[in-house]
């Protein structure tokens, strides 16, 4: 999670989401590239189209002419925001359109979540301990507040192969488990809010969730498979230049 967090932090402009899952001895990477919705203060003609199949659902329109009405179906793409205005003479100006849209956006996620979930997390804490070694015994030095538990990274700083004493320095990283049985409501209320969690961190756009609907579970003894249904109020503003033709 703070390697996750460092590099979106270092591509901000680049990224939209990222996510590192540890399998066995691989470590799989899944990203999503940011769309930059936003334009820049330039002397270009702009419309606003909605970034996402959706329902319109708030239309606020700094310039512009509004081309769609509130509970219209739009397609990707789709201009909501014209940079056309007709005057009262009925002589059309373009002007940049500026303004944000709030839609009602659909999806489908599929989730596994296990019957029983087991975590080991780091927390911030660590510290160096100063560990005499005798056969297979270990003597810790200036050991005052021990951890419950922990990993460890060994550096030796005596080691003879051919003896049975070392002596060792420990470097400490405290970890917090995570250790619970769920019952299959349980399970289910916490496979629909990880999956809350997670849509909320890939599109930082939602507003809000509206709605969930489960359309499939199967269970087995170990876990339970959710399909799930979910509506939600996203932000799905984006500008698209108007081509040359129809700005002259």
């Amino acid at each position: 999670e703070e390697i996750e967090k460092k590099i979106l932090e270092k591509n901000k402009d680049k990224l939209e989401w990222l996510e590192i899952i540890r399998s066995g001895t691989k470590y799989i990477v899944r990203l999503e590239e940011r769309i930059i919705n936003n334009r820049n203060d330039d002397n270009k003609i702009y419309d606003i189209v909605a970034s996402k199949n959706c329902v319109i659902k708030e239309i606020n329109a700094e310039s512009g002419t509004k081309v769609k009405n509130i509970d219209t179906f739009v397609k990707k793409g789709e201009v909501v925001i014209s940079s056309n205005i007709i005057l009262p003479n009925n002589e059309t100006k373009v002007s940049s359109s500026k303004g944000t849209l709030l839609g009602e956006v659909w999806y489908n996620v599929n989730i596994i979540y296990p019957y029983h979930y087991h975590e080991e997390k780091y927390t911030k804490n660590k510290r160096k301990v100063l560990v005499f070694n005798i056969f297979n015994k270990k003597i810790a030095f200036f050991n005052y507040k021990k951890y419950k538990t922990f990993n460890r990274n060994t550096k030796y700083i005596f080691n003879n192969p051919l003896s049975p004493v070392s002596l060792s320095i420990e470097y400490q990283y405290e970890t917090k488990v995570i250790d619970i049985k769920y019952t299959n409501e349980e399970a289910k209320e916490a496979a629909v809010n990880e999956v809350k969690r997670k849509l909320k961190e890939k599109y930082p756009g939602i507003k809000d969730i509206k709605k969930v609907i489960i359309t499939s579970e199967n269970e087995s003894v170990n876990q339970i498979n959710l399909n799930l249904f979910i509506a939600v109020l996203e932000d799905i503003t984006e500008y698209k230049e108007v081509n040359n033709e129809k700005s002259e």
